[in-house]
């Protein structure tokens, strides 16, 4: 398992109780990750995650996530806004996770970027769903870094995890950065709340 893509999953997500309960192992695991840029990065924003009260944590998640277009994990969302193709690229989502083993029940969007995430920590296939939508993971990080973000440093360390972008995701992502969302405010339909328990995505063999 790439247990850097399972932290990975756990801190983009909803920062529950449940979650935040973890937080040692988390800490744990992170400091177990080989030397390097990635836990280096990991490791610092776990000093600001686990020292933030969670109510703050909570309220900056869901505005900077929930509530805000240009950053919404929803990541098919930063290529097509809500429309047509959207609808389209999501069953060619769901069908491809299908096809690899994964079953969707979890409530959220195949697009969600913590639950490819996780399935990325047990599989290839995930690991390619991943380096697909590369070009949206970009200009969130992107975007984060533009604003001083707190959960700059994670998209940094999620970043360095993958392969480096290619000329034509470099492009993609210029795409994507200047065409903004000023056509398309607020936070994408059909998201549901990711407030929910840890752990309920079915991925065979995660934590």
């Amino acid at each position: 398992m790439r247990e850097e893509f399972k932290l990975f999953s756990l801190l983009t997500q909803y920062p529950s109780d449940l979650i935040l309960a973890g937080s040692p192992e988390i800490v744990s695991a992170a400091g177990n990750l080989p030397p390097g840029a990635v836990r280096s990065q990991l490791t610092g924003f776990l000093a600001w995650w686990c020292a933030t009260p969670p109510e703050e944590l909570r309220a900056l998640y869901i505005q900077t996530f929930e509530l805000s277009a240009g950053t919404t994990l929803n990541l098919t969302y930063h290529r097509y806004g809500d429309g047509k193709e959207r609808g389209a690229a999501l069953l060619r989502l769901k069908r491809r996770l299908g096809d690899a083993g994964y079953s969707l029940d979890t409530g959220e969007l195949p697009d969600y970027l913590p639950l490819l995430l996780e399935f990325a920590a047990v599989s290839p296939a995930g690991l390619d769903l991943v380096g697909e939508q590369r070009a949206p993971l970009e200009a969130v990080r992107l975007r984060l870094e533009g604003m001083r973000h707190a959960w700059a440093a994670l998209f940094q360390a999620i970043a360095g995890a993958l392969p480096p972008l290619t000329a034509e995701q470099k492009e993609e992502t210029a795409a994507i950065l200047q065409r903004g969302v000023s056509e398309n405010q607020g936070s994408p339909k059909g998201r549901r709340s990711s407030r929910r328990p840890a752990g309920e995505f079915r991925v065979p063999g995660a934590w």
